[in-house]
């Protein structure tokens, strides 16, 4: 077979990552355990709010401590080897989380939950990234993603009902349906086609793994790194990620504090993650090239406001409206966040990047969960959203400092 053949061929399944990728993330970001493990922790393992918060957090802890060695596996191994490593993980853990009793036989459920989410976290964005990119249609990535996130959803609001049925008679299926979909997740991702990876001129490609990391680590925390806007933007998006990922978590004992059970936040998660679907499909109508920032001041304003909002009123039904809102906009602030990362960084070391990234996300929310858990007993619920605004001014200082020194040193090299 002719060598323009063959590459035809290839440019035809990397198109066919993209639906595969659409399934592979339906499938490995199921929403059946979301709002019932709180509840699951609490009332059938008998832990009290902060352990179970904990409890929760040390999966991402130990996602953060695996980060940057499964991303320099995916960048010098496999993208799709690792997510299905990391799907098979996950899905071992929730099976287990059903029979195991006491603190500690959790805790290191938990623990391996969270190795299992380390091996896809930078592979999964990378492989769409760079699929697209190979067959010339980078441009494409956010809108893409936007519509991945809108099947995921989409799912997630089903399966969140769906477990607030199940719930009803035990709370342990919901946690067995998200080890199932785990697992079919696993197989998706060994039938996708790995992209290349290019060199550039940050490095060899026949660099070994530790050099590769340190290089890696170096693009970041560096001069060079910080001059051209990669540095501020790692710990802005990791800051924002934090918040974003720690939602799903903080809604039921905010809906709890209102006084309502298990039953109403499973059908409130179901409707706050249908109404994020919407915004991730909205969102996916939005691919405007360089107007990402505008977009992320946009959307922490709207979140700032929303959280303002929930306190004033204090009741269940408006609070519920306001985390739609705040959830809805995720995909229009993540989405640009991780197109402005991706263009600052080359193929070879995108994985190693974005799990280094995933790492400052992981302490962050490992730090932020726990904290608002705290203020929330301890203080009360305006407390904790106080504490939130606050962090969502940090994000916004650094973006707005990280666009200063860009036009300074755009001024220097002219």
């Amino acid at each position: 077979m002719s060598k323009e053949f063959m590459d035809k061929i290839r440019v035809e399944k990397l198109k066919r990552n993209v639906p595969l990728f659409y399934i592979f993330t339906f499938l490995s970001k199921t929403g059946f355990w979301v709002p019932i493990l709180y509840f699951f922790l609490t009332e059938t393992k008998g832990f009290d709010s902060v352990t179970t918060l904990f409890l929760i957090s040390v999966a991402a802890l130990s996602t953060s401590v695996f980060e940057i060695p499964t991303g320099v596996i995916a960048d010098k191994v496999s993208r799709k080897v690792s997510m299905t490593i990391g799907t098979l993980i996950r899905a071992i853990c929730m099976f287990l989380l059903v029979p195991v009793g006491g603190f500690f036989p959790i805790l290191i459920v938990m623990i391996f939950r969270g190795v299992g989410t380390s091996f896809t976290s930078g592979a999964e964005d990378s492989i769409l990234y760079d699929s697209l990119k190979e067959i010339n249609k980078e441009s494409r990535y956010k809108k893409e993603l936007n519509k991945t996130k809108t099947y995921h959803f989409l799912q997630s609001g089903a399966a969140m009902l769906l477990s607030g049925i199940l719930s009803s008679v035990s709370l342990a299926l919901p946690i067995i349906l998200s080890g199932i979909s785990y697992l079919l997740a696993s197989f998706v991702s060994l039938s996708m086609l790995e992209p290349r990876k290019f060199d550039s001129e940050e490095g060899p490609l026949q660099e070994g793994y530790l050099k590769h990391a340190k290089s890696s680590l170096r693009l970041i925390f560096s001069s060079k790194g910080f001059s051209r806007g990669l540095t501020l933007l790692i710990f802005a998006t990791a800051i924002m990620e934090a918040v974003l990922l720690s939602n799903k978590n903080i809604i039921p004992p905010v809906l709890s504090e209102l006084g309502v059970g298990a039953h109403f936040v499973a059908v409130a998660l179901s409707f706050i993650y249908f109404m994020k679907a919407i915004g991730a499909y909205i969102a996916s109508k939005f691919n405007n090239e360089g107007g990402e920032l505008k977009e992320i001041y946009i959307g922490l304003g709207i979140y700032a406001i929303s959280m303002v909002a929930l306190v004033l009123f204090r009741n269940p039904i408006v609070a519920t409206i306001c985390l739609a809102v705040v959830i809805s906009i995720d995909p229009f602030i993540i989405s640009n966040l991780y197109k402005m990362v991706n263009d600052r960084v080359s193929s070879y070391r995108r994985a190693t990047v974005i799990s280094i990234q995933s790492l400052m996300t992981e302490v962050l929310e490992t730090a932020y969960l726990p904290v608002f858990g705290l203020i929330l007993a301890r203080v009360n619920l305006t407390a904790s959203v106080a504490y939130i605004i606050a962090i969502l001014g940090v994000i916004l200082l650094l973006l707005m400092i990280n666009v200063r020194i860009g036009r300074i040193s755009k001024k220097f090299s002219e």
